[in-house]
């Protein structure tokens, strides 16, 4: 349950740079599929940031 919070925090924190077709994807494997899908979403569907986001 904590992982699956995580994930959809960290979602709604990358919003802006994903579109609406991709959240609503990533939500839904992250509620259907509770370890898997938010897994997934926080090794392999985050936005890398840029280096000049960082700075």
């Amino acid at each position: 349950m904590t992982l699956l919070v995580i994930a959809l925090v960290s979602l709604r924190r990358h919003r802006p740079a994903l579109t609406s077709g991709q959240v609503l994807t990533w939500s839904l494997l992250a509620i259907f599929l509770p370890v898997i899908g938010p897994a997934a979403w926080l090794l392999a569907g985050r936005p890398v940031r840029s280096a000049a986001a960082v700075e």
